[in-house]
Parts: structure tokens; C-alpha cells; sequence
């Protein structure tokens, strides 16, 4: 994949997102249930909390440097998940989604840095930005709106 077609595509991800949680309501935002037990705005967080992991991991990566499993940090995804989870319940909704804008901008702002031919040729490098991104947002993206369909009475999109 080229950097053009790589940075299209988490920017159509990232927007379809946006325009799940986008007319929501306040109150929407801290009611549980969209996935298990989680809000929509621990979703933002979440997927804040994944970019952020791809900003501090990709530079190992093309360093050398495989990161730790999380199974070996965290005891798994899932344990590192409801542990980030846990630390972002206590922000308000305005900084979480302070918090998301502001780490999507840096990601696209180091994804613009990076050499065209990395996202050629590094598939470790490609593969992170895969899952925390490319990969990431439709599947929340899509939870939401099915959550709101449910909530509106409509099919999901």
C-alpha cells in the first residue's frame, strides 16, 4: 500500500466515525450497552487509546524494535482495554473528545512525516497502523450505529 492510499483510507475510517457519533445527543454519549457494557464515549476513548499505541509503537517499529505483547505487559487486549477503559472514565466528555482529535491529528501529522516507501515495504509498520486504524474504526464505527438504530427504532447503515 502506498502512503496516499494508506492515509485515505484511515482518513474514510476516521470520518465514517466521526459521523457515527456525530448529532448525538449529550446524554447519549454515557448511556452503556453500545458494546457490552460500554458508552459511546468509552468507545472515543478507546480509539484514542489504540491511535495513541500506534504513535508510541511505530517509531520502534522502524527502529527494530518489536513491542512487548500485551499478554506480557497487561495479561492481554482485554485486560489492557478495561484498564485503559478504567482510566478514562473519570474524563469528562469534552476531553475525551479533546483527547481523540488531538491524538488523530498527531498520528496523521507522523504518518506525513514517514518515507512513501515505508508503507511500501515495512509490513510490520503497515500492519500496526492496520489495526489500530484502517482495521479499528469501522468495527466501532459500526457498533454505534447499530446501537443507535436499535435506540432510534431504524435499520443500522
Amino acid at each position: 500500500m502506498d502512503k496516499t492510499k494508506c492515509l485515505a483510507q484511515i482518513d474514510q475510517g476516521w470520518n465514517a466515525f466521526q459521523d457515527a457519533i456525530r448529532r448525538l445527543d449529550a446524554e447519549s454519549f454515557s448511556v452503556s450497552g453500545v458494546v457490552g457494557e460500554w458508552t459511546v464515549k468509552d468507545i472515543i476513548a478507546h480509539v484514542a487509546t489504540w491511535e495513541e499505541e500506534c504513535l508510541r509503537h511505530l517509531p520502534q517499529i522502524l527502529d527494530g524494535i518489536r513491542p512487548a505483547k500485551y499478554s506480557q505487559t497487561y495479561g492481554g487486549i482485554d485486560a489492557f482495554n478495561a484498564l485503559k477503559t478504567s482510566e478514562s472514565r473519570g474524563l469528562s466528555l469534552a476531553d475525551v473528545q479533546a483527547r481523540a482529535i488531538t491524538t488523530h491529528q498527531r498520528l496523521i501529522s507522523y504518518l506525513q512525516t514517514v518515507p512513501e516507501d515505508v508503507f511500501a515495504t515495512h509490513r510490520a509498520f503497515l500492519r500496526r497502523i492496520k489495526l489500530d486504524t484502517i482495521n479499528h474504526y469501522p468495527e466501532h464505527t459500526q457498533a454505534i450505529l447499530t446501537w443507535r438504530a436499535a435506540r432510534e427504532g431504524s435499520p443500522a447503515a
